[in-house]
Protein backbone atom coordinates (compact mmCIF):
# COMPACT_ATOMS: atom_id res chain seq x y z
CA UNK A 1 0.00 0.00 0.00
CA UNK A 2 1.37 3.43 -0.84
CA UNK A 3 -0.02 6.93 -0.47
CA UNK A 4 1.63 9.50 -2.71
CA UNK A 5 0.80 13.20 -2.74
CA UNK A 6 2.74 15.27 -5.29
CA UNK A 7 5.92 13.24 -5.07
CA UNK A 8 9.27 15.03 -5.15
CA UNK A 9 11.23 11.81 -5.39
CA UNK A 10 12.52 10.72 -8.75
CA UNK A 11 12.82 7.09 -7.64
CA UNK A 12 12.40 5.14 -4.40
CA UNK A 13 13.22 1.51 -3.76
CA UNK A 14 12.08 -0.69 -0.91
CA UNK A 15 14.45 -2.75 1.15
CA UNK A 16 14.92 -6.23 -0.31
CA UNK A 17 13.29 -7.57 2.85
CA UNK A 18 9.79 -6.23 3.35
CA UNK A 19 9.27 -8.43 6.42
CA UNK A 20 11.73 -9.61 9.02
CA UNK A 21 11.50 -11.78 12.08
CA UNK A 22 13.97 -11.29 14.92
CA UNK A 23 14.37 -11.70 18.68
CA UNK A 24 14.06 -9.34 21.62
CA UNK A 25 17.31 -7.56 22.37
CA UNK A 26 18.56 -7.81 18.77
CA UNK A 27 19.32 -4.92 16.42
CA UNK A 28 17.57 -4.55 13.05
CA UNK A 29 18.18 -2.12 10.19
CA UNK A 30 15.33 -1.24 7.82
CA UNK A 31 16.64 0.14 4.56
CA UNK A 32 15.25 2.55 2.02
CA UNK A 33 17.04 4.04 -0.98
CA UNK A 34 15.88 7.01 -3.01
CA UNK A 35 16.82 9.26 -5.91
CA UNK A 36 16.03 12.95 -5.96
CA UNK A 37 17.27 16.14 -7.55
CA UNK A 38 16.64 18.05 -4.30
CA UNK A 39 19.89 19.10 -2.61
CA UNK A 40 18.44 19.18 0.92
CA UNK A 41 15.67 16.59 1.23
CA UNK A 42 13.77 16.00 4.48
CA UNK A 43 13.32 12.29 5.10
CA UNK A 44 11.07 10.76 7.75
CA UNK A 45 10.41 7.39 9.40
CA UNK A 46 7.04 6.43 10.91
CA UNK A 47 5.82 3.42 12.89
CA UNK A 48 2.30 1.99 12.63
CA UNK A 49 1.09 -0.60 15.10
CA UNK A 50 -1.99 -2.78 14.52
CA UNK A 51 -5.27 -0.79 14.55
CA UNK A 52 -3.43 2.50 15.05
CA UNK A 53 -2.32 5.43 12.92
CA UNK A 54 1.31 6.00 11.85
CA UNK A 55 3.42 7.70 14.52
CA UNK A 56 6.33 9.97 13.67
CA UNK A 57 9.70 8.55 14.78
CA UNK A 58 12.29 10.92 13.34
CA UNK A 59 13.25 13.36 10.59
CA UNK A 60 16.62 13.40 8.78
CA UNK A 61 18.13 16.14 6.71
CA UNK A 62 21.68 16.46 5.47
CA UNK A 63 22.44 18.54 8.58
CA UNK A 64 20.35 17.15 11.45
CA UNK A 65 18.31 14.27 12.86
CA UNK A 66 15.30 15.17 15.02
CA UNK A 67 13.50 12.52 17.10
CA UNK A 68 9.91 12.51 18.33
CA UNK A 69 9.71 12.64 22.13
CA UNK A 70 8.12 9.16 22.31
CA UNK A 71 11.08 7.44 20.61
CA UNK A 72 14.40 6.95 22.39
CA UNK A 73 17.36 8.47 20.53
CA UNK A 74 19.66 5.66 21.62
CA UNK A 75 17.34 2.95 20.20
CA UNK A 76 16.07 4.56 16.96
CA UNK A 77 18.73 6.06 14.70
CA UNK A 78 18.92 7.10 11.06
CA UNK A 79 21.42 8.97 8.92
CA UNK A 80 21.41 9.91 5.25
CA UNK A 81 24.17 7.86 3.61
CA UNK A 82 24.44 8.75 -0.09
CA UNK A 83 20.88 8.04 -1.33
CA UNK A 84 19.91 5.77 1.55
CA UNK A 85 18.24 6.40 4.93
CA UNK A 86 18.42 3.18 6.95
CA UNK A 87 16.48 3.08 10.22
CA UNK A 88 18.39 1.21 12.91
CA UNK A 89 16.40 -0.09 15.89
CA UNK A 90 18.50 -1.41 18.76
CA UNK A 91 17.58 -3.48 21.83
CA UNK A 92 14.40 -4.71 20.14
CA UNK A 93 11.32 -5.03 22.31
CA UNK A 94 8.00 -6.74 21.67
CA UNK A 95 6.45 -3.27 21.28
CA UNK A 96 8.64 -2.70 18.19
CA UNK A 97 6.42 -5.11 16.19
CA UNK A 98 4.87 -2.81 13.58
CA UNK A 99 4.88 -1.61 10.00
CA UNK A 100 7.49 1.09 9.37
CA UNK A 101 7.09 3.80 6.73
CA UNK A 102 9.67 5.97 5.02
CA UNK A 103 8.50 9.37 3.77
CA UNK A 104 10.07 12.33 2.00
CA UNK A 105 9.20 16.01 2.07
CA UNK A 106 10.28 18.61 -0.44
CA UNK A 107 8.81 21.99 0.41
CA UNK A 108 5.12 21.51 -0.55
CA UNK A 109 5.52 17.91 -1.65
CA UNK A 110 5.14 14.76 0.44
CA UNK A 111 5.41 11.06 -0.35
CA UNK A 112 4.66 8.14 1.97
CA UNK A 113 5.58 4.57 1.14
CA UNK A 114 4.82 1.36 3.02
CA UNK A 115 7.93 -0.05 4.62
CA UNK A 116 9.06 -3.13 6.44
CA UNK A 117 7.22 -5.00 9.19
CA UNK A 118 8.91 -6.48 12.23
CA UNK A 119 7.44 -9.48 13.98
Amino acid sequence: IAMIISSGIDNIQENHQSFCSTSQGDTVTLGCTFETSDTFPYLFWYKQEVNDFPKYILKCSSLTVEHAADFEKDRYTATIINKSVPLKIQKLQRSDSAVYYFASFFYKEISIFKRSGIN
